[in-house]
């Protein structure tokens, strides 16, 4: 019992440490995104990682829907049709990913985290139960990943290049990686009885380190609905900038060189750019460079993704010059969110801009 007691101290200690270390991250994951130092996306997934860490140094209860069986067999049910969803779907999905991480983190605050707990914390029936579930986990992962490779090298071509299209999106691997790190957990939560935390065990206090955690949790899930919704809400931010340009062998004519950037959202968005060289003679205007379709391609996103909508580039009977870029910015966390961007330039064959951009 005092070596119960020195073990608990010792680790609230290293909880507090944690916890102060937590708060220090978390401030200056933040204080550098504002200011730039770092990218909106990157301190949003070293934020998630943060909020791992803290979680996951805090004891947790079950609660009353977690402990009962029926709701964990149905998460676990669940989080079994996400991983094999996963080798269907084309590419990372976010949408699909942030419902995986949500529904380990009920699996792991179900389980009391049984499964990856040090011996020291467990008792006598807990190590059992631990045990128990790993042998099954291994004989469960041994017959679901060497049954999918076995069927796929051997039904057909067909089921062979699903197989290679699904390791190269990554779908595959994060599948293998749920099954590896979580399927013990699984095995734990599908098989005991309600309440598996045990009557033996005192109900744990909600303190500072629980409640943080908690905070963080509720962060990771509001920041990226915010943020996506800022590609909508948030005004556009237009950057433009044009000077001369001298381009050799254009004696006959003049050239200006047109940039502009047109961003959308706070954090999470896209950039858009545009960078050319147009020039006029008195009888038309023409592009040098940057206003082809190979230029639409060019942009930038953050959490969101960008579709070419249009490319046109076109001259007018009266000589003038008129390019048209727009696209469609849409959030990977909220698919619904979606906002049209448009960049133009028209050039008068005397050098006069109307529009840019």
């Amino acid at each position: 019992m005092t070596n119960r007691l020195a073990l608990a101290r010792l680790t609230n200690r290293i909880i507090e440490a944690l916890l102060g270390l937590t708060l220090l991250v978390v401030v200056a994951v933040i204080l550098m995104s504002f200011v730039g130092l770092v990218p909106a996306g990157l301190a949003y997934l070293l934020f998630v990682f943060v909020t791992v860490f803290t979680v996951r140094s805090v004891p947790v209860e079950p609660g009353a829907w977690l402990g009962l069986r029926i709701v964990r067999r149905a998460l676990v049910a669940l989080i079994a049709v996400i991983t094999v969803d996963l080798l269907f779907i084309n590419g990372f999905d976010i949408p699909t990913l942030i419902a995986l991480v949500l529904c380990d983190f009920a699996l792991g605050r179900a389980t009391r985290r049984v499964a990856g707990a040090p011996d020291e914390i467990l008792d006598e029936r807990q190590a059992i139960w631990r045990n128990r579930a790993y042998r099954f986990a291994y004989l469960i992962f041994a017959v679901a990943a060497g049954g999918v490779l076995l069927a796929s090298d051997f039904v057909s071509s067909d089921t062979r290049q699903w197989l290679a299209n699904s390791l190269q999106r990554g779908g595959a691997f994060i599948s293998l990686i749920q099954l590896l790190a979580f399927l013990p957990s699984m095995v734990i939560a599908w098989t005991e009885p309600d309440r598996i935390s045990g009557a033996d065990l005192p109900r744990l206090r909600n303190g500072l380190a629980a409640q943080l955690a908690g905070l963080l949790v509720a962060l990771c899930l509001v920041i990226p609905i915010v943020l996506s919704l800022s590609i909508v809400f948030a005004p556009m931010r237009i950057s433009r900038i044009t000077h001369p340009e001298t381009i050799p062998g254009t004696t006959a004519s003049s050239c200006m060189y047109f940039g502009a950037r047109e961003e959308v959202g706070v954090g999470f968005g896209a950039s858009v750019p545009l960078n050319a060289v147009a020039c006029w003679n008195g009888t038309t205007a023409y592009e040098s460079w940057g206003l082809n379709a190979s230029d639409c391609l060019i942009y930038a996103g953050d959490f969101a993704t960008v579709s070419t909508l249009e490319c046109r580039r076109s001259t007018q009977p009266d000589g003038t010059l008129r390019f048209t870029y727009r696209v469609r910015v849409q959030s990977m966390f909220l698919p619904f969110v979606t906002r049209d961007v448009a960049l133009n330039l028209a050039l008068t064959k005397n050098g006069k801009v109307l529009q840019f951009p």
